[in-house]
């Protein structure tokens, strides 16, 4: 589980440190952006925090010495969660969002698994990983410039 998914650093897409740390923010404000993701974190660290809090007096009802399930919960329970948790939310419902976020930078990657196309030849309409149909990459939105844009704001304010 790296810190940095491992698509962002192939050599085939030539990211440099910048771009892909501008678009790990821009996918990390898209999945934070989506209420559900934000409930199904919120869920997940309290089913956690309800187990951390009962594995204390279940170790005491079964006659774990207290130094022993202490120890258990802190050095074993407890990295546990937080290794769950990072995995479940980074596989099943960060990277979707990563994927999108390259695609909407004009690179050629399946939105489902994430597997470089474009080294694919154009009539191969699949992914050769997971067999979803090949889509064509959306049409660049350039970004405005913070002056057009505070330019266009003042001339709609005096008109």
């Amino acid at each position: 589980m790296p810190l940095v998914p491992n698509i962002l650093k192939d050599p085939q897409l030539g990211l440099p440190k910048k771009e892909r740390a501008a678009i790990l923010k821009h996918a990390a404000n898209r999945w934070f952006s989506k209420p559900s993701n934000i409930v199904l974190y919120v869920c997940i660290t309290v089913f956690w925090c309800g187990l951390m809090l009962a594995a204390g007096p279940l170790a005491d009802s079964l006659g774990i010495h207290k130094a022993l399930s202490t120890a258990l919960i802190w050095g074993v329970l407890y990295p546990l969660m937080f290794i769950f948790s990072y995995w479940v939310i980074f596989n099943y419902n960060f990277l979707p969002f990563l994927y999108k976020e390259l695609r909407t930078r004009q690179h050629d990657v399946c939105p489902r698994c994430g597997y470089i196309l474009f080294t694919l030849p154009e009539s191969n309409q699949q992914c050769p990983e997971c067999g979803t149909q090949r889509e064509p990459l959306p049409d660049p939105k350039p970004e405005p410039d913070s002056k057009q844009q505070s330019v266009t704001q003042a001339s709609d304010s005096t008109t």
